[in-house]
């Protein structure tokens, strides 16, 4: 029965400091890790609300500003690495941590122009 009531605790006691996180670290503009600008604090309106695209940019917002996000994306590439993973999000990593993309269609007309 107590260790029923210990482990409500601990989520309680994450969400809330996960919580208490969002609201006091400042917003960034730009992930470098990502390599894209994040999104802004949605401005509400009652059109926005009704229509849903309040909640989706809202969504979005809280995505991209979550606490912790880089940390928790770079821990999750090291345990891809670590089951053996080479392609992560269109991306190989070969040798010595070098980085290629992944190519998605070669256009064979021009690999056989160029070998005639």
């Amino acid at each position: 029965m107590k260790l029923k009531y210990l482990i409500t605790y601990i989520f309680l006691i994450i969400i809330f400091s996960f919580s208490i996180l969002h609201i006091t670290l400042k917003d960034k503009e730009f992930s470098f890790i990502e390599n894209r600008y994040l999104e802004k604090l949605p401005k509400f309106s009652y059109e926005k609300l009704i229509s849903g695209e309040f909640n989706e940019d809202l969504s979005s917002y809280i995505d991209d500003h979550f606490p912790l996000r880089d940390n928790f994306i770079s821990l999750r590439s090291y345990f891809e690495l670590l089951i053996g993973r080479r392609d992560i999000n269109g991306v190989y990593i070969c040798k010595n941590n070098y980085l290629m993309e992944m190519f998605k269609n070669i256009d064979m007309s021009i690999t056989n122009n160029n070998l005639s």
